[in-house]
């Protein structure tokens, strides 16, 4: 058996197998050819600007994407841990990919072809349909996170951005008070930004009472003034 039982576990709770038994991801991707591979930290999945058929997902460690521009700085477009999906967005039309993909955390992946997933052949014709359904839906709610993210980028000021991150993190965590996974360098290529002024400003906003923060570790002490920034 090409998977292990924690590898399972994860692919069924992956949003493109949500609603499909273990065993029958198992046979399904048996049946397909696809099997897991281990990658290292640093290592490029997926490079911008090539094309791309295949589905890609994180069954262990982490994964970010992140798109060069033109002045050679890198931003962070989206970030990958165990059991979130990508390459869906583009491996159908096998269009050039607009960001790289790369592994941030040792670990395995599964490629899984869009050709495979889609060919004619004998038997799991139940378990292909539910995928592809299940493919579409991760389709359409990352056209809605990704709309949320051009907003945080069209924000006309930093100061807005960093708003905007910080009312994400607490919708993520529920709470005013919470832990953000990325380092002041990491925020700063997230918000498109210089990392000294990145932190001129949230040391603005912080002594202007609306937030406190420690590290990574941030609260937030009136979220409405933040909204409205």
């Amino acid at each position: 058996m090409p998977f292990s039982e924690k590898q399972l576990s994860i692919l069924s709770c992956s949003p493109l197998f949500m609603g499909v038994d273990i065993s029958e991801i198992n046979s399904f991707l048996t049946n397909v050819g696809a099997s897991p591979s281990h990658h290292s930290a640093g290592e490029q999945l997926v490079c911008q600007d090539e094309a791309q058929s295949a589905i890609h997902i994180v069954l262990s460690g982490k994964a970010v994407g992140e798109r060069l521009l033109s002045d050679g700085r890198a931003v962070i477009v989206n970030e990958f841990e165990a059991g979130e999906v990508f390459g869906d967005m583009l491996s159908g039309a096998e269009e050039k990919s607009p960001v790289t993909v790369s592994v941030s955390e040792d670990g395995e992946i599964l490629r899984l072809p869009f050709s495979a997933l889609i060919s004619q052949c004998e038997g799991h014709t139940a378990t292909r349909e539910k995928v592809i359904r299940n493919l579409i839906t991760e389709i359409a709610d990352k056209y809605f996170a990704l709309q949320g993210r051009l907003d945080m980028l069209l924000c006309s000021s930093l100061r807005g951005k960093i708003a905007k991150y910080l009312i994400d993190q607490r919708e993520k965590h529920g709470t005013d008070s919470f832990v953000v996974p990325h380092s002041r360098e990491e925020q700063s290529r997230i918000l498109n930004c210089d990392r000294s002024a990145l932190s001129r400003e949230l040391s603005r906003i912080k002594h202007e009472g609306i937030i406190s923060y420690n590290g990574r570790h941030f609260e937030i002490k009136d979220p409405a003034v933040l909204k409205a920034l």
